[in-house]
């Protein structure tokens, strides 16, 4: 008699964990992946460090040069060689409110958004200890931007690179 009470209740809480992981999952699931220009974009992924948002799309119309994000505060301090960034023409190392940026600058903002962002996704994916294909030392690119024809990694969190790309006419 017990027993038959104890798989009742076995099942009963079952059947509610049941339906709350199916609510989750269908209010949490499929839609439209696709960003509208401007849309920042959260996985939570960035490199354990509980970013809420790592991702932002924005002002596909614009192309810009490393000169015009000099001209707004961007201190350019290494230029890498863009061998391994698909299709960049340049790549630079740099600092904005005292934060690392690194800059990829590409012919198009399609080019960045199809080139760029597959390499960028895997640098803010890394877990602590692995190391930037560009930089030698622990990542700390947690998230990233894609403005116009510019890929950014931001340090920490979207909050500088968007204060950047702010700046930008």
């Amino acid at each position: 008699m017990q027993s038959s009470r104890y798989r009742k209740a076995t099942r009963a809480l079952l059947f509610t964990v049941m339906s709350a992981f199916s609510v989750v999952i269908i209010s949490c699931g499929g839609g439209d992946t696709s960003r509208p220009d401007g849309e920042i974009v959260g996985s939570g992924s960035g490199a354990g460090t509980g970013v809420l948002e790592d991702r932002l799309t924005t002002r596909s119309d614009a192309m810009f040069t490393m000169d015009d994000l000099v001209a707004h505060g961007y201190k350019k301090s290494k230029e890498f060689d863009t061998a391994t960034l698909n299709g960049a023409s340049e790549a630079w190392y740099g600092f904005f409110n005292q934060r690392d940026i690194e800059v990829w600058v590409y012919a198009s903002h399609n080019e960045a958004l199809s080139s760029g962002v597959p390499l960028a996704e895997s640098v803010i994916t890394r877990e602590p200890g692995q190391t930037d294909p560009l930089i030698p030392v622990v990542n700390r690119y947690p998230a990233f931007a894609v403005a116009g024809n510019m890929l950014m990694l931001c340090e920490r969190d979207l909050a500088t690179c968007k204060s950047l790309i702010d700046q930008l006419p």
